[in-house]
Protein backbone atom coordinates (compact mmCIF):
# COMPACT_ATOMS: atom_id res chain seq x y z
CA UNK A 1 0.00 0.00 0.00
CA UNK A 2 3.12 2.16 1.11
CA UNK A 3 6.63 2.63 -0.73
CA UNK A 4 9.44 5.15 0.84
CA UNK A 5 11.15 7.55 -0.60
CA UNK A 6 14.86 9.17 0.31
CA UNK A 7 14.79 12.99 -0.17
CA UNK A 8 18.02 14.89 1.65
CA UNK A 9 19.42 11.38 2.74
CA UNK A 10 15.28 10.90 4.91
CA UNK A 11 13.37 8.44 4.33
CA UNK A 12 9.76 9.03 3.88
CA UNK A 13 6.96 7.07 3.36
CA UNK A 14 4.40 7.66 0.30
CA UNK A 15 0.74 6.67 1.63
CA UNK A 16 -2.01 5.86 -1.02
CA UNK A 17 -5.46 7.84 -0.22
CA UNK A 18 -7.14 4.55 -0.68
CA UNK A 19 -5.02 2.65 1.72
CA UNK A 20 -5.40 5.56 3.82
CA UNK A 21 -9.23 5.55 3.44
CA UNK A 22 -9.80 1.71 3.98
CA UNK A 23 -7.21 0.82 7.21
CA UNK A 24 -9.32 4.40 8.92
CA UNK A 25 -12.66 2.47 8.49
CA UNK A 26 -11.18 -0.73 9.76
CA UNK A 27 -10.02 0.74 12.61
CA UNK A 28 -12.60 3.23 13.17
CA UNK A 29 -10.62 6.20 12.29
CA UNK A 30 -7.85 5.15 14.87
CA UNK A 31 -5.00 4.97 11.55
CA UNK A 32 -6.28 8.37 10.61
CA UNK A 33 -4.93 9.77 13.68
CA UNK A 34 -2.15 8.02 13.11
CA UNK A 35 -1.73 9.26 9.41
CA UNK A 36 -2.14 13.06 10.63
CA UNK A 37 0.28 12.79 12.54
CA UNK A 38 2.98 11.16 10.63
CA UNK A 39 2.35 12.92 8.06
CA UNK A 40 2.58 16.74 10.14
CA UNK A 41 5.85 14.82 11.52
CA UNK A 42 7.12 14.48 8.29
CA UNK A 43 6.37 18.02 6.80
CA UNK A 44 8.54 19.41 10.29
CA UNK A 45 11.62 17.20 9.76
CA UNK A 46 11.46 18.05 5.53
CA UNK A 47 10.75 21.64 6.36
CA UNK A 48 13.30 21.96 8.83
CA UNK A 49 10.55 23.71 11.10
CA UNK A 50 11.06 22.33 14.63
CA UNK A 51 7.72 25.10 15.62
CA UNK A 52 5.48 22.41 13.72
CA UNK A 53 4.05 20.16 16.73
CA UNK A 54 2.82 16.90 15.13
CA UNK A 55 1.17 15.76 18.89
CA UNK A 56 -0.54 19.10 19.34
CA UNK A 57 -2.05 19.02 16.36
CA UNK A 58 -3.36 15.44 16.54
CA UNK A 59 -4.61 16.08 19.73
CA UNK A 60 -6.47 19.11 18.71
CA UNK A 61 -8.15 17.26 15.78
CA UNK A 62 -9.03 15.11 18.56
CA UNK A 63 -9.95 17.33 20.65
CA UNK A 64 -12.41 19.28 17.91
CA UNK A 65 -14.20 15.94 17.36
CA UNK A 66 -14.85 15.78 21.28
CA UNK A 67 -15.92 19.05 21.25
CA UNK A 68 -18.37 19.75 17.96
CA UNK A 69 -21.40 16.74 19.44
CA UNK A 70 -21.25 18.61 22.43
Amino acid sequence: MAHDVSIDGRAYRVRKPLGVFVLSAATLGMYWLYWYYRVNDDMRMYLRNYSIRPLISTLAIVGLFIALPL
